[in-house]
């Protein structure tokens, strides 16, 4: 027998008779590294009283709305935690700090969580797109055999499937991600991404061909989460642009496809059990979490529009010469990551013949109080130069950039903010050529990946520590002190 529990956007509570596993468990309502205009959708309520004891949690990667500090510190310092080997020595090292004992999640081989068994492995890294190459994808079966998979972020196709040991049993369950978001309300000069029900249709039947190639039958059960976030106050406006297919609508469009087999959407506190063979989707939620009432649920309608302003994080007021420094020396070690990576290597490609008179220049425009900015290029031809720009319109001058303000790019620098915290509708960027350069989001973000930026993330760690600790909010959910 195998009991899951839906946590939230993609975590898991898994049980047998005598043991419990949290799945990348986000347990506070604060949704990534910083305040809470980003919260966790749809909203949910604890009873911690009820809560099961805990004998370990697998942490799938170091993206943050899968790795929470507020999370992790409610949580008893004898639980056990796996991380990804993919992990940063940051990640590892403030779990130390707070008490755990971390370990790499062993790869490729079964191991044993109290009498759960758990196989660990990463999709074939060469073939994941995107930030998501980190993920490790995890199996976990009770005695009998009753299984459950979760994809975490990456689909699988033919192309990246990872190999379960032989002595893996079939999936029964199988935890379906959706990632349909759409962030290029904040840009311009990218054509219109079309209709995403294409993706949908094109992914899911990738994911089945997978499945048949390796002669694995399809589970009896998908459950299709993520996208479990909202926005509220400065960002109330992202509800109607950043998510295009929300759960339902996906399960709908793959059941609609493929009407013989069971599709769900799981609310928090959703809860199955594996048994026999079968699984059997329990009538009440679990006693320690069900979702708020509806009419309690932020708004979110699909994705509609640009939406080209944006709000600051920190403060608008204005850097000093010597904080223009410190950033102009960071934005050096910024760029310095691109070298040879598929912008870098564009850039130098591109000649303003190719590209319309535009300068094939990376661009950085930086928002400085009221009404001032200053501006920064990237010439991969130059030496990897960077320096200041004397163009009276850099949105139109160069080829690619993004714009945000000065002061919250300083902090994403220094590690006092997350970067999802200014990427998630406090930017915008553009490319004037989309069909020769594929500068998005991603791109942009790729230097400040804890495994580039090791000391910033650290540093923001610390930080988010610090935070946590003052507020003094460590429900000690564990092995032993839970429920006293």
């Amino acid at each position: 027998m195998l009991d899951i529990v839906f946590l939230g956007h993609q975590g898991w509570v898994l049980s047998d008779s005598n043991t419990t596993i949290l799945i990348d468990p986000l347990l506070v309502e604060t949704f990534g590294h910083g305040r809470s205009e980003v919260s966790v959708f749809p909203p949910r309520e604890f009873h911690w009283d009820k809560f099961p004891n805990i004998e370990a949690v697998i942490l799938s990667h170091e993206h943050e709305d899968h790795f929470s500090i507020p999370s992790l510190n409610a949580l008893s310092r004898d639980v056990a935690i796996y991380v990804s080997p993919q992990t940063s020595t940051a990640m590892f090292e403030i779990l130390t700090e707070m008490g755990f004992h971390p370990k790499f999640l062993p790869l490729g081989e079964p191991f044993k969580l109290g009498t759960l068994n758990v196989f660990a492995e990463m999709p074939d890294t060469r073939k994941v797109g995107g930030d998501e190459w980190g993920v490790c994808q995890v199996w976990v079966w009770a005695a009998e055999g009753e299984c459950f998979f979760t994809m975490v972020d990456v689909a699988v196709d033919e192309r990246n499937l990872p190999k379960p040991h032989p002595s893996v049993p079939v999936a029964t369950v199988i935890a379906y991600p959706n990632n349909y978001v759409d962030w290029m309300h904040h840009s311009f000069g990218f054509p219109d991404r079309g209709d995403m029900r294409e993706w949908v249709v094109s992914g899911f039947s990738d994911t089945l061909k997978a499945f048949g190639r390796t002669r694995t039958p399809e589970p009896s059960l998908w459950l299709f989460c993520g996208l479990g976030f909202a926005f509220s106050d400065s960002l109330a406006h992202l509800n109607a642009k950043v998510f295009p297919l929300v759960n339902t609508t996906l399960a709908e469009i793959v059941h609609s496809l493929y009407p013989t087999g069971q599709h769900e959407t799981p609310l928090p506190g959703s809860s199955y059990r594996l048994e026999n063979g079968k699984v059997l989707k329990q009538k009440d939620f679990a006693l320690f979490l069900q979702p708020s009432s509806s009419d309690q649920w932020p708004e979110r309608k699909g994705s509609t529009g640009k939406e080209l302003g944006y709000p600051c994080y920190s403060t608008k007021a204005p850097l000093s010469e010597q904080e223009w420094v410190t950033l102009e020396n960071h934005l050096k070690t910024f760029f310095s990551a691109f070298f040879f990576k598929t912008l870098f290597r564009d850039l130098v490609w591109l000649t303003p013949q190719k590209i319309g008179g535009k300068i094939p220049h990376a661009c950085v425009v930086l928002l400085d109080g009221e009404d001032g900015y200053r501006d920064f290029v990237f010439d991969p031809r130059q030496a990897s130069k960077v320096s200041p720009s004397a163009a009276e319109n850099p949105w139109e001058t160069y080829v690619a950039g993004f714009e945000c303000w000065a002061r919250d790019l300083l902090g994403v620098f220094e590690g006092t903010i997350g970067n999802f915290r200014v990427s998630a509708g406090r930017w915008r960027f553009w490319c004037h050529t989309p069909h020769m350069l594929d500068p998005e989001h991603v791109q942009w973000l790729v230097p400040l990946f804890p495994l580039y930026a090791t000391e910033t993330a650290l540093k923001l760690y610390r930080h988010l520590w610090s935070i946590e600790s003052k507020q003094g909010s460590a429900r000690g959910l564990g092995r032993k002190s839970i429920g006293k």
